[in-house]
């Protein structure tokens, strides 16, 4: 005996006029219906549902990279939306500490100082990125001749997926940071703790 056939014995030893044999009937005949209704739509729709299963994983794989960029922003973020997520670096007003808009340095240049000063125990190397060095530069913290964190400085507008994919794929930690978007001021402390947990420190 179910659980609803329990609660409606129990119901109906107490309150007998309430008709609940009637009542369980009907409930349960509204089930079944509703249960063959759902199965006959299903199998005269099926292939229009597998149409539409289909198109949606054309859509996924046409548009695998925008998707991912999309994901990966939300997940930035949302990450960077967290009250005090590695020190509060972003909104309208400027923050009354060292960031990357005080700073009078290009914003290649105020990363590299913060790299090299903070994290001098590692070996730090610098590339082109996706578009050339004036449009996004890689930045590699490598120790014990192997790379441990991989470092992306990008444009605000920028989709580039391929090298976080590239590094994915590898199991090497990756960071990207916009330096041109509105708001996100970079602060000198943001930018230490945020690559810190990157490579796990």
């Amino acid at each position: 005996m179910g659980l609803f056939d329990k609660i409606l014995k129990e119901v109906g030893d107490k309150v007998p006029d309430l008709k609940l044999d009637e009542l369980a009937k009907n409930v349960s005949e509204a089930v079944d219906t509703l249960k063959t209704e759902a199965e006959k739509f299903a199998e005269e729709n099926k292939d229009a549902i597998e149409e539409l299963k289909t198109k949606a994983e054309q859509f996924a794989e046409e548009n695998k990279d925008a998707i991912e960029e999309l994901k990966t922003k939300a997940e930035e973020f949302t990450e960077e939306s967290k009250p005090g997520a590695y020190g509060v670096s972003w909104g309208e007003e400027m923050p009354d500490e060292p960031n990357q808009f005080n700073s009078g340095m290009a914003p290649a240049a105020y990363f590299e100082d913060i790299f090299r000063t903070e994290f001098a125990d590692y070996e730090l190397t610098k590339e082109a990125g996706w578009g050339g060095a004036e449009r996004s530069l890689i930045f590699r913290f490598r120790k014990g001749g192997e790379d441990k964190l991989a470092v992306e400085l990008l444009p605000g507008n920028s989709e580039a997926v391929k090298f976080r994919e590239k590094c994915r794929k590898q199991g090497l930690p990756y960071l990207r940071y916009y330096t041109d978007h509105e708001g996100w001021w970079n602060t000198r402390s943001y930018v230490i703790s945020r690559t810190r947990a990157a490579l796990g420190e």
